[in-house]
């Protein structure tokens, strides 16, 4: 079983007095289930478990169809369920696949009124739900986004446990370089990251085996089914498009100018075409958004430009597979490569938004461009990713001496370096570089 970092969050969320009904959210396949599965398992009795997976029961669906009072759906859930021994304040229910039932996502607000049970509800694609729900219950419920395994989560798997983090951590906050061998250490761990992602079927086969092969086999297989997920849950006519959307990613982050351009996604695509693909696709959180801004001034969000963005797969380990093996085999030998720069970028997208930084960035002309814009202790940082060793910076000193930038941060293969405003670290070190 995979240590994730959302064990935390639900042991703080059942210790709550009055707390909400919880839905846990994310794309397929991140671990969302197993982990709320193996909580209930651990925290409450077997027998005041009900589940529900209403992907695999949809006749279970209907019975949600009249009026949403929780009394009522328990009554009626105990004739389906007569082993579950609900019980009030020790019993809870987990409604799994909640994008097949949506007035179970509604009926959140009862059950948190009534307050008798625990309620979690799991799905994906729920960000394209809410936009079309009638009664979104407001006020009555927690969110908590999931993803695949960051790269913290993904050294636990490969047995690195919190101590040994902690004495990296020490490095980046003190801003002292760590040690040859260390620093090479994680170097390789994070290249193997890059390679195969995380996902945790893939985490967890490729931990036990140690075989990359396997692992770009699953992840092919996982690129297959978010495509047929994609046609299955996404508005009529708009499945195919979206497909062509996410497909043109690797042509996309190819160019020195990675903007997204719906004339690279077909032969004559345009806007009015492909936007409403690409909000679900983004909706659905398959890819991540950095928006362009204006100037790189805070608050960021108020300056951004709508019609020039770039989009990333939100796993670079599936984002590695659509390059091909070869690329993954690349990326493990240390060695440079074309993509290179795109899957760096990937990788850092993926693991920025898994810390909760909104994605931003800055490009005023092919001279003056900074790969992300982040906000950390109400300070403004420009991040440069390279994945090649890069002496010096003429772009980061610009956004500091003319803009509202208070530290340039370039992230890549080399230590822990500071010169006055400035600072060059590893690129794992994104791990500790959480929204503050």
């Amino acid at each position: 079983m995979l240590k994730r970092k959302i064990e935390i969050y639900l042991r703080d969320w059942k210790q709550k007095n009055k707390k909400k009904s919880l839905i846990v959210e994310g794309p397929r396949q991140v671990g969302k289930t197993t982990s709320v599965i193996d909580f209930a398992n651990q925290s409450y009795d077997s027998k005041h478990i009900l589940y529900i997976d209403f992907h695999k029961r949809p006749e279970l669906i209907e019975i949600f169809e009249p009026n949403l009072d929780a009394g009522r759906i328990i009554h009626l859930l105990r004739v389906y369920f007569p082993e579950v021994q609900l019980v009030k304040g020790e019993s809870i229910l987990i409604f799994d696949n909640v994008q097949e039932c949506e007035r179970a996502l509604i009926s959140l607000r009862s059950f948190t009124s009534q307050g008798e049970y625990d309620v979690i509800a799991i799905g994906s694609f729920l960000g394209n739900m809410y936009k079309t729900m009638n009664s979104f219950p407001v006020g009555y419920v927690e969110r908590y986004a999931m993803g695949s395994l960051d790269f913290e989560e993904f050294c636990w798997a490969n047995g690195y446990e919190e101590d040994i983090i902690d004495v990296v951590e020490e490095h980046f906050t003190d801003l002292n370089p760590l040690l040859k061998a260390t620093h090479n250490v994680f170097m390789d761990l994070f290249r193997e990251y890059m390679a195969i992602g995380g996902m945790p079927q893939v985490v967890a086969a490729y931990t036990e085996d140690r075989d990359f092969k396997q692992a770009y086999s699953m992840l092919e297989d996982l690129l297959e089914l978010y495509e047929n997920d994609i046609i299955r849950y996404s508005p009529s006519r708009m499945g195919h498009k979206a497909v062509e959307c996410l497909n043109s990613l690797p042509v996309q982050l190819y160019r020195d100018n990675k903007k997204f351009q719906y004339k690279s996604v077909s032969e004559g695509g345009r806007r009015s075409k492909y936007e409403a693909s690409v909000e679900w696709l983004i909706d659905a959180g398959i890819v991540l958004q950095a928006s362009n801004v204006k100037y790189p001034k805070k608050p960021l969000h108020s300056n951004v430009r709508s019609d020039c963005f770039k989009l990333y797969l939100h796993d670079p380990g599936l984002f590695v597979a659509m390059l091909g093996d070869e690329i993954q085999l690349e990326i493990l030998r240390g060695g440079m490569d074309a993509y290179n720069g795109a899957i760096y970028e990937t990788v850092m997208a993926s693991l920025f938004s898994k810390v909760g930084q909104t994605l931003y960035y800055f490009e005023k002309n092919s001279k003056l461009s900074v790969d992300f814009l982040i906000t950390r202790h109400r300070e403004m940082h420009a991040v440069e990713v390279k994945s090649a060793d890069n002496p010096k910076s003429k772009v980061l000193p610009s956004l500091i001496e003319n803009y509202g930038v208070t530290i340039g941060v370039k992230m890549g293969t080399k230590n822990i370096e500071q010169q006055d405003h400035i600072v060059t670290m590893p690129i794992y070190m994104v791990m500790f570089m959480e929204r503050n």
